[in-house]
């Protein structure tokens, strides 16, 4: 579907060509050509952490950020990024806290 290289050769592809297929697998998911599982969804967030300039951008780094809060917020902070890993800490607060919130008036 998107033609995705395998992780060996991601290093020696240019910014801008990783860029694109981030760019290609949220458009994917977005549209539900693109189904989601613990082995596709590691290499994902592996393609968004290590070559995506701020991953946040990407619904579908928002998506999986939601579902696996700790190891990718952990992963953001060990990697020097401070801003990407705070945002993404407020934008998970957001979301449980609109959450429960609307949960609430929902009962």
């Amino acid at each position: 579907m998107t033609g995705l290289p395998a992780p060996f050769f991601w290093p020696s592809l240019p910014k801008r060509e990783l860029a694109l297929f981030a760019e290609t697998l949220s458009a994917a998911w977005q549209n539900n050509l693109l189904a989601l599982h613990p082995g596709n969804s590691q290499t994902i967030q592996r393609l968004y952490l290590d070559y995506a300039d701020f991953p946040l951008r990407w619904p579908l780094f928002r998506y999986l950020l939601l579902h696996d809060k700790k190891t990718l917020l952990h992963s953001l902070w060990s990697r020097k990024a401070f801003i990407a890993s705070i945002c993404g800490f407020v934008y998970c607060s957001a979301i449980v806290f609109r959450n429960r919130l609307f949960g609430l008036f929902q009962s």
